[in-house]
């Protein structure tokens, strides 16, 4: 795989989970937002590659790409260690991995729903195919 391709399938993948997550204005913001990003980088990398290599050398371009990626990777696990452990669900084995998964009851009807890390609410069903809790 080229380093085109991965810049293409992230580009896509991107453009996925931002049409997945945000509705409305807000996802008009999102995608206004991420090209304003990508418009920047494809603008700004040949004036800053161009300065360095005619003032320094073209090493120096390499460098910095090293030191950028440290940095990105410490964000990268700074944020990962942020997500959290979404702790146990009832329905968990005691012994094991989590499912991630957490129930959440309806206060008015009993009614159960599942979630995953606080995304959207979805049906807890019985094996009979009712749901869960409901009165």
């Amino acid at each position: 795989m080229t380093l085109e391709q991965l810049i293409a399938q992230q580009r896509s993948a991107i453009a996925a989970l931002l049409a997945d997550n945000y509705e409305g204005r807000d996802r008009i913001t999102a995608f206004a937002a991420v090209g304003a990003v990508s418009g920047a980088a494809v603008a700004a990398g040949p004036l800053i590659g161009g300065f360095v290599t005619t003032y320094f050398s073209w090493r120096y371009v390499f460098v910095a790409e090293v030191v950028i990626m440290f940095f990105v990777v410490l964000f990268a696990l700074s944020v990962w260690r942020g997500l959290g452990y979404y702790g146990r669900d009832p329905t968990d084995p005691d012994e094991g991995p989590s499912s991630g998964l957490t129930v959440h009851t309806d206060a008015a009807t009993g009614c159960e729903y599942l979630s995953v890390g606080g995304s959207a609410l979805v049906p807890r069903y019985a094996t009979d195919g009712g749901q869960m809790g409901c009165r």
